[in-house]
This record gives structure tokens, sequence and C-alpha cells, in this order.
């Protein structure tokens, strides 16, 4: 590999580092870049950085709009003070073209909802009159 290669490679590491995209470590006078740190979450008691055990996405339910968010959790064990979780990444999901294009359809009457009793004026269904006889 040439020379100008490593240097063209680096300052791309350098500009990416500039745009948050990765990270800068120098651990004993070694440079290291540090790529998707998704599954790494501080405690909140200690503050100390613990990778996560389990990771797992969830999708919510629609809005409005039909737009959902997805969320990607993690599961940590810190060493001092047990178990946490935390969201690790949030993103949210557009509404699909065909939920868009559905339109809602009228209900039609089931067949008990066909035969209620007519309503009097008072807003009382009418009752049928018991008749006794004696035996």
């Amino acid at each position: 590999m040439s020379t100008f290669a490593v240097a063209d490679f680096t300052t791309f590491l350098h500009h990416l580092v500039e745009r948050e995209k990765i990270e800068m470590k120098v651990v004993r006078g070694r440079v290291y870049f540090i790529a998707g740190r998704n599954g790494l979450a501080e405690c909140p008691k200690c503050g100390e950085e613990i990778v996560a055990t389990k990771t797992w996405k969830m999708t919510g339910r629609p809005n409005k709009k039909g737009e959902r968010i997805q969320l990607q959790i993690g599961l940590f064990e810190c060493p001092k003070h047990g178990f946490f979780r935390k969201a690790l990444d949030k993103q949210k999901i557009p509404a699909s073209t065909r939920a868009k294009s559905r339109k809602k359809k009228k209900k039609k009457p089931s067949t008990k909802q066909a035969r209620k009793k007519p309503v009097s004026r008072r807003g009382r269904r009418k009752k049928k009159q018991k008749t006794w006889t004696l035996a």
C-alpha cells in the first residue's frame, strides 16, 4: 500500500471524526478510531461505560399520520449497581402508501342490530306487558 493511500485514508477518518460519525481515542501513543458505539451506555449511578448484554428492536403503534417509532433498546449489567435498560437508537418509520390509500368502510348493521325494537318518544324501548293467569 502506498503512503499516499494511507494519507488519504487518515484524512478521510479525521473528516468523519469532525462530523461525529466515528470517535477517535489515543491510548499509549496509538490512535484508535471507534465506529458504531451503539452497544455502549453509561451506568446512570456511577457513570461507567458498559457493553450491552442484549439488544432488541421495538416498534410502536402508528400515530394519526401513520408514522411508527422504532426503538433499539439495550440491557446492561453494571458490576456495582446491577441491571438497567437504555434506548440506544430512535427512528421514525414513515407511513406506508398502502395505509394512506385505505379508507374506512361503513359497517353494515348485523342481523341483531336490524331487528331492534322501535324506540318510544321518551327514548326508552317499549316493553311488552306481562299477563298473569291464575291456574
